[in-house]
């Protein structure tokens, strides 16, 4: 593993540094962050530096100072951003758009001052249109925001090689590429099971509240499969996107199968074994479907790594806590997204007809 590398503001090195202790926190959802220990002999650092950091599982990406608490003659605490952060330091004005992603991507990144960053690979269906109405707000929250309307299988990733730097939008992967195991390569875990958007029962409107599920079903509701094992929760939607019944119940099936089960969030401790065993399910990477197998309560669960925290690079190599769930995208931006699935399987094989 590369020692992290303090770098001049054309992204060149300028100092090795050699911290006691390395944390890094990285998240599918930015900003992923980090604290340093330094020692009080190691080149000084200042706030809003660049340093090069590797994370000890193969990604070696550029972050920002954005404190130092200093004890003086013994060490420095220094707290880092990923670079993204750059991001937050321009404004961008209220936008109105109705385009594809990466159109909107480039409109976006021009307001930089700087431009450190520019569209790199955009993996969103082409045919997929974002509408929005902005508002006056930073780069980086216009691409947060930007990102809660996407589907939810897309995130961010990074070039930073050079400058300037790439800003990629991928498909997280849908195959199980890691595993964990109690007897193996996981020391503890913990199981949240959360109830709060469980849903067995949906009473689902469209256009302007007229657009209900009664001509079709003869009421207004359409319940899950799972009533019987975990009762009535109901919930309801509103789309004026959805002008016909047929759409509405194919939605409101899809939303159910989303929801009709609670929400599984896991954390848990572990080790990366691939440099030992070189086998591909031991490696534990951002982003990937983990399956995780508790032989002793008779199941397992797949969810995909969402969070990294790694607790010492360089003192405890390999160790790390893993928080595993799934995206929850906005109800809206949710909805949208499955009213696009449910056209998309419509017209495959079929043919487009006009609409008054």
């Amino acid at each position: 593993m590369n020692l992290p590398c303090l770098l001049d503001d054309k992204m060149k090195p300028r100092a090795d540094l050699h911290p006691i202790r390395l944390t890094v926190d990285r998240s599918l959802q930015p900003l992923s962050m980090a604290e340093m220990v330094l020692p009080p002999e190691d080149a000084p650092v200042c706030v809003r530096d660049f340093v090069r950091l590797c994370d000890g599982f193969g990604d070696d990406e550029i972050y920002r100072v954005s404190s130092i608490s200093e004890e003086p003659g013994l060490r420095r605490v220094v707290q880092l951003e990923h670079g993204m952060a750059t991001l937050a330091d321009d404004m961008l004005p209220a936008l109105t758009y109705a385009e594809n992603v990466q159109t909107i991507l480039k409109r976006i990144l021009s307001y930089q001052t700087r431009i450190r960053w520019r569209v790199g690979d955009i993996e969103a269906d082409e045919g997929l249109v974002i509408s929005a109405i902005g508002q006056t707000q930073s780069i980086y929250a216009a691409l947060t925001s930007l990102l809660d309307m996407l589907p939810a299988n897309l995130c961010w990733a990074f070039d930073q090689t050079k400058l300037p730097w790439k800003l990629h939008l991928r498909k997280l992967p849908e195959e199980i590429s890691c595993e964990g195991r109690l007897t193996r390569n996981i020391s503890t875990v913990r199981v949240t099971r959360d109830a709060s958007r469980l849903c067995t029962r949906v009473f689902p409107y469209g256009w302007l509240d007229r657009v209900t599920l009664t001509p079709l079903l003869g009421r207004e509701y359409i319940d899950a499969a799972d009533t019987k094992t975990w009762g009535i929760a109901a919930r309801t939607f509103t789309s004026d996107q959805i002008m016909d019944a047929d759409t509405l119940k194919r939605v409101a099936e899809r939303y159910l199968e989303r929801h009709s089960q609670p929400t599984a969030t896991v954390q848990l401790q572990g080790i990366d074994l691939s440099r030992i065993t070189g086998e591909a399910l031991d490696t534990f990477r951002l982003g990937q479907r983990f399956r995780l197998a508790l032989p002793e309560e008779n199941t397992v669960l797949v969810e995909r790594i969402v969070a990294m925290h790694i607790p010492d690079v360089f003192g405890q190599p390999g160790r790390v806590t893993l928080t595993l769930a799934n995206r929850q995208p906005a109800l809206s931006d949710e909805i949208a997204d499955l009213l696009r699935e449910v056209n998309a399987s419509k017209l495959i094989g079929g043919k487009l007809t006009e609409l008054t």
